[in-house]
């Protein structure tokens, strides 16, 4: 990607190299908290609980909306 991106100029692949720092920090937290509560939810599911299935995702879902 580097490669076509060189084309246009240092500037352009600087930007690139920004945007894709900024992609792991802005969805960090969403791809941290799916590996946390993946036992939680398979465990929930594996047991037949949907009720603790449906409370974990809604809970991790109101953790995404509200953490800062």
């Amino acid at each position: 990607m580097t490669n076509l991106i060189t084309v246009y100029g240092d500037c352009a692949v600087a930007a690139c190299t920004v945007v894709s720092q900024l992609k792991i920090v802005a969805f960090g937290r969403i791809f941290a908290l799916s590996s946390a509560i993946s036992g939680t939810f398979a465990q929930n599911l594996g047991t037949s609980l949907p009720d603790c299935v449906r409370t974990t995702y809604r809970d991790a879902l109101i953790f995404c909306a509200t953490y800062p």
